[in-house]
């Protein structure tokens, strides 16, 4: 039951991060050849998260809370109308090309989601790359000293907790990561 399972996730989590009474979670909003998003932000809205998504301003990522719609950006990328946020954000779902199974994760080059979580107010969040099975590299990727290692990846076929989180045990962190995995799987079910 994906509500039990939530709500004992969300209290947990909350608890061990000092936060308040929901969970919120960053997340892009897929484009057609990412790993889709809109049924998993569904789910987690409708287990009482507050979802936060990206929108550029003046060249920087910023989380705006979802709700008041969207815009489409000059990109073509889905963006939340409304004002930004400064909440302290648990768990963030980033977008990639690539990953391999020590964290590191390939974006699209600018750097922006690794500056906007390095200035993220209160604990570092929960950082879960979201992707098709076919972007899990088994080898190191190129990686910098300033890019945001992911603790999880999670795909269509398989959750993989990466080298970022080996010390450091699979715990109630790992329980969020199955409930999206099973998210994952009904979403993508038939597309891999």
């Amino acid at each position: 039951n994906f509500f039990k399972l939530y709500a004992a996730i969300e209290e947990e989590i909350l608890q061990s991060k000092g936060a308040g009474t929901r969970l919120n979670v960053f997340t892009y909003l897929s484009s057609s050849l990412e790993a889709p998003t809109d049924k998993l932000i569904d789910g987690l809205v409708l287990h009482g998260a507050r979802i936060y998504a990206p929108r550029m301003e003046n060249g920087e990522l910023k989380a705006v809370e979802c709700g008041e719609g969207f815009s489409v950006n000059a990109y073509g990328i889905r963006e939340p109308i409304g004002n930004p946020s400064q909440e302290e954000m648990h768990v963030a779902i980033l977008p990639l090309l690539a990953v391999d199974p020590h964290g590191n994760r390939l974006g699209y080059g600018g750097g922006y989601y690794d500056r906007y979580l390095k200035s993220l107010p209160g604990n570092r969040p929960t950082l879960i790359g979201l992707a098709f099975y076919k972007q899990i590299y088994p080898t190191f990727l190129p990686a910098e000293p300033q890019d945001e290692k992911v603790t999880y990846v999670v795909s269509e076929r398989k959750k993989v907790k990466t080298e970022e989180d080996k010390e450091k045990g699979y715990g109630v962190l790992g329980a969020i990561v199955e409930f999206l995995l099973e998210l994952v799987f009904e979403l993508l079910d038939g597309i891999g």
